[in-house]
């Protein structure tokens, strides 16, 4: 994956992306073809942060938008998303 058009985001150590308030982030080019679930980790130090995922653009068709308990170590979240076919941009948007 190549994660890219960084807006108040980053990535940390070269392989974790960091996303503070209301940033974003792109995963260009991902082949969503037969894929059903998104499972990822996360750590997150303030309470009530959304994760809203699109495909094409930040204003494109949701995937998922799931709440992101805060927590005092690494969790995992694994969230069911709609059958997509073909290759889509998928953003990115953290807000709180």
């Amino acid at each position: 994956l190549t994660a890219k058009d960084f807006i108040n985001s980053a990535l940390a150590d070269e392989k974790w992306l960091v996303l503070r308030k209301n940033g974003s982030a792109k995963l260009a080019n991902v082949d969503l073809t037969g894929k059903n679930k998104l499972i990822f980790p996360y750590n997150t130090w303030t309470p009530g942060g959304i994760l809203t995922i699109t495909i094409d653009s930040l204003q494109g068709k949701k995937l998922h938008q799931i709440k992101l308990n805060n927590n005092s170590g690494r969790q995992f979240a694994d969230i069911e998303i709609p059958a997509v076919t073909g290759v889509h941009d998928v953003y990115l948007h953290y807000a709180n």
